[in-house]
């Protein structure tokens, strides 16, 4: 039977996009007015734009409306966290075992506090694959409260829901919310590790007032994003999708290249946008026609190095330099489109629908809003090639939000065109 986990998963979603959003603002990505796709430096102001082609009529997904919660009581303020130094071995079990042995006879010597199941507990921290980081330093809270007889609450920041049901067996708790959503957790004397998708890689760290929470090696997130800065490493969690099969079939060593055109749907303005990524180097070339002229940019980084380039007069600048090897190792996270695969790919909470747009039928992913990242909508030909994505920061406004957008992908697959990262052509500033 497979165990329903949307509310967790959507918990544990918003977690680990804080983590992504924190460190692509860190590394000078693209995380916020990402459909300006110019380097940090900004492009030259300009008039209106004229009147553009429409994007291409759609349906509205299908509207689902969140289950009613029930308010959880009164709580009490998360348990004090100390960061230390997390390690690829620092596995709860192992931690938990290692601070046994190590207190040895004083802890026997001692009157060990036993908790009982029942009590409320707060969240204190989030594992993420090998990344442990503390709730309180991504500014982030949660309540799971046990009451006698088998019920319960749960919030998560201002999300609430109740728990119509939870048991344990043994050292194991499992959790039912309000929508049917399953998560089991290990017990550990007033702390209980919320295992969300049942592979010990996903945790929730929640812990009574009082309980021991010293095993537990947790990183600021500030210390996170330091450390996968200096390793290159970035979050890399397939949900299984469509999507994830979308960003697992780009290859960096191979090259990739994506042409597609963008309807902003707030400034009525059609660009279009040709980009190759290849050895570290990044180069998109945006164009839109601005009061019946042609305004064209190129976005270049090469070496740590972005600039911004114009083909008209063949002049650009140096917008700025970073070192950071995320951004180095990963250059397609400069573009939004590509950025966006990135992120929902992450999600395990999304919905399969099938979509109308202009009169043939798309099989599509809808990923809803949360409060970093707007509703993403990716529409599969039948081949399961990307055909369109939607963005809407509030599906159910009818004022187009800032970054509300249509894509339309021409083609995304590994032909670089190699002779556009010569750019000694170019008069740099």
């Amino acid at each position: 039977m497979k165990i329903k986990k949307a509310t967790f998963t959507r918990f544990l979603f918003t977690a680990i996009l804080i983590l992504l959003m924190t460190l692509f603002c860190a590394c000078g990505s693209k995380a916020e007015g990402a459909q300006d796709q110019s380097a940090p430096d900004s492009m030259p102001e300009t008039t209106a734009a004229p009147e553009t082609t429409a994007a291409p009529e759609t349906t509205a997904a299908p509207e689902t409306t969140a289950p009613e919660t029930t308010a959880a009581p009164e709580t009490t303020a998360a348990p004090e966290t100390t960061a230390a130094p997390d390690d690829a071995a620092g596995e709860a079990n192992a931690a938990w075992s290692n601070f046994q042995a190590l207190m040895g006879a004083a802890v026997a010597e001692e009157e060990t506090v036993k908790f009982p199941v029942e009590g409320t507990y707060t969240l204190f921290g989030v594992k993420n694959e090998s990344y442990s980081v503390t709730s309180d330093s991504m500014d982030i809270e949660s309540i799971l409260i046990l009451e006698e007889g088998g019920t319960g609450s749960m919030t998560f920041d201002e999300e609430q829901t109740s728990i119509p049901e939870w048991s344990v067996t043994e050292d194991t708790v499992q959790i039912t919310v309000e929508d049917g959503s399953i998560a089991t957790g290990a017990l550990r004397n007033g702390i209980i590790e919320l295992d969300i998708y049942g592979t010990g890689t996903m945790l929730m760290y929640f812990a009574q007032e009082g309980a021991d929470i010293t095993p537990y090696h947790l990183l600021t997130i500030d210390e996170i994003v330091a450390q996968m800065d200096s390793e290159g490493n970035i979050p890399d969690i397939d949900n299984g999708s469509k999507t994830a099969a979308v960003w697992n079939g780009l290859d960096a060593s191979k090259g990739i290249h994506l042409h597609y055109d963008v309807y902003l749907e707030s400034m009525e303005v059609l660009q279009e946008y040709d980009v190759h990524i290849l050895d570290g180097k990044y180069y998109s070339l945006r164009k839109m026609e601005v009061n019946g002229y042609q305004d064209e940019m190129i976005t270049f980084l090469d070496e740590g190095k972005a600039y911004n380039l114009y083909p008209d007069d063949m002049t650009g600048k140096l917008a700025t330099e970073t070192d950071s090897s995320v951004i180095l190792d990963h250059p397609e996270l400069m573009d939004s489109l590509l950025q966006d695969i990135y992120i929902c790919k992450q999600s395990g909470y999304y919905q399969e629908e099938t979509m109308d747009i202009s009169g043939e039928d798309y099989a599509t992913e809808i990923y809803p809003p949360t409060g970093l990242q707007p509703e993403g909508i990716f529409c599969f030909n039948s081949d399961g090639s990307l055909a369109f994505y939607l963005r809407s920061e509030d599906p159910e406004s009818d004022t187009p939000g800032t970054t509300d957008a249509v894509f339309t992908i021409h083609e995304l697959d590994d032909k670089v065109d190699v002779s556009l990262f010569d750019i000694s052509g170019y008069t740099i500033e």
